[in-house]
């Protein structure tokens, strides 16, 4: 496990990520596939802080099929019970557990936070426990149990990401077939 305090430094971004665009319900109602910098440049403020995560610590891109990413907004008396990452379109339809490789949780925004922790079950049944700190950055095995602990003040804003080598998951197959096809086409 990496936890990286002060992890963005660029002012444009941290600025950017308070604004309310950038937290609509829309951008919170789905997760979102990034095929990686090395297939194409970022293209909104949350690629941008995929590569700023990221490039630095993956030295081989060959086995990466892409990084899944979402933003979530946990309100005063929620919290998220234990689970592990896993392609959930596969796991619904016949509970065969697929998982990334790796992930990671930033908190990009100014909070004032009560609870709300990332708590995490090694092998061995321990559990570590991160507070959600402004710009802090975490990087653990998401296919490990993890949960977040209710908050009793807040909300508690942040960004997450997933690495998938094994295979895309089901759920942006399509996406992905899709730009495959629109890059082999021939031009016009």
């Amino acid at each position: 496990m990496i936890v990286q305090d002060s992890f963005i430094t660029d002012p444009e971004m941290l600025e950017a990520f308070v604004q309310q665009e950038n937290w609509s319900d829309q951008m919170q109602e789905k997760t979102m596939w990034y095929p990686g910098w090395w297939v194409r440049e970022p293209e909104n403020l949350w690629e941008r802080t995929i590569v700023s995560i990221w490039k630095n610590l993956v030295s081989d891109t060959s086995k990466i099929q892409g990084i899944e990413y979402w933003l979530n907004v946990v309100a005063a008396g929620d919290g998220m019970q234990w689970h592990f990452d896993k392609d959930e379109t596969v796991y619904e339809r016949d509970r065969t557990v697929i998982s990334p490789a790796i992930g990671s949780v930033y908190y990009p925004v100014p909070h004032s936070v009560q609870g709300g922790y990332l708590e995490i079950q090694d092998e061995a049944r321990e559990i570590e426990r991160i507070a959600p700190v402004f710009n802090r950055m975490v990087i653990f095995q998401s296919d490990h149990l993890h949960r977040v602990s209710p908050v009793y003040a807040g909300p508690r804003f942040v960004f997450v990401t997933n690495i998938w080598t094994a295979k895309i998951p089901e759920a942006y197959q399509d996406d992905q077939q899709s730009t495959d096809a629109v890059e082999k086409s021939p031009d016009k």
